[in-house]
Order: C-alpha cells, then sequence, then structure tokens
C-alpha cells in the first residue's frame, strides 16, 4: 500500500472531510468515507480512565479504501500468536483534533487505530508489545510511538505519513 506523504496527498487520495464538516455534522462524511470490518478477534473498546469502560467490539468503522490493510493487518496478529497482546482499543474513526493540535487527526478519514490506550498514553514511552508493532509496521503502518516528544504515542497506528 503506498501511503499519502502530508496532508495536501492525505485529501488527494482520501477525500476532504472539511466541506462535509462546516456544520460540525459529520454524518454525511461518514457515509461517503466508511466501511464496518468484521474483526478477527473480539477487542474491548475503551473509552474512559477508568479499568470498567469496556465494550466489546466485534466490528471496526475504517475507510473504505484502507478496509482491506485493516483486515490483513488483524488476520495476521492472530496467525502469529499476538492478537493477546491487543487488550483493548480505542477505535478508527472519530472526528476530532490531533490531540495538543488544531490539525485534523488522521482518525477523520478512518485512517488509524489506537491499541491499548489505556496502557500507551501520548507522551509515554507505553508498553507495545514488538512483535505487534512489527506487523503493523510491515503492513505500511506509521507507529506514533517512534514520535518523539510529547507528539510521542505509543497507542497510535496510522496509515499516513509525515501528519
Amino acid at each position: 500500500m503506498i501511503l499519502p506523504n502530508g496532508f495536501d496527498e492525505l485529501i488527494k487520495m482520501y477525500g476532504d472531510p472539511r466541506p462535509y464538516l462546516a456544520d460540525g455534522d459529520d454524518r454525511d462524511w461518514q457515509v461517503e468515507i466508511l466501511t464496518s470490518i468484521k474483526l478477527p478477534f473480539p477487542l474491548r473498546y475503551y473509552w474512559g480512565e477508568k479499568d470498567t469502560e469496556f465494550s466489546v467490539s466485534k466490528t471496526l468503522r475504517v475507510h473504505k479504501l484502507a478496509a482491506d490493510v485493516f483486515l490483513m493487518t488483524l488476520e495476521c496478529l492472530v496467525r502469529e500468536g499476538l492478537s493477546e497482546y491487543v487488550t483493548h482499543h480505542g477505535g478508527a474513526y472519530n472526528y476530532r483534533a490531533k490531540r495538543g493540535s488544531s490539525k485534523l487527526s488522521t482518525h477523520v478519514w478512518a485512517l488509524a487505530h489506537d491499541l491499548n490506550p489505556r496502557t500507551n498514553k501520548q507522551g509515554t514511552p507505553g508498553d507495545m508489545n514488538p512483535d505487534v508493532i512489527a506487523v503493523y509496521e510491515a503492513h505500511g503502518w506509521v507507529w506514533g510511538g517512534r514520535w518523539h516528544g510529547k507528539s510521542r504515542d505509543p497507542m497510535h497506528m496510522q496509515l499516513v505519513l509525515n501528519y
């Protein structure tokens, strides 16, 4: 998979959400870009600060042009016996800015997946399993744990370079 490099290529390859979001309603954008994939193993979805704030995900909403990469990566985790190291996730699609920035997050395009967010907070080294990271990177993903300083984000995997 060829990854877009920077914002301009991201827009060219995966669409521009800004016209859809001018009124603050992202439903038309979601219809335009999203599809659901069936997860090859159930993942607990974590949405808060408490250990009890989980629900079980059996599907994941992702960009329709990246669905195969999401699925192949997750299936590889199962084949390699690594799915047990992904204990929970924070989803893929979310209309929001990058944390600490006004730029749109790659989650707006559903080209990102947050893994084990409870134990991999932004700005920390986190505890991601190196073999899980290797599987994602082998499928073309960029791991946020390689970033530096406050932007280091060990939970974050994305299908975009330099953004």
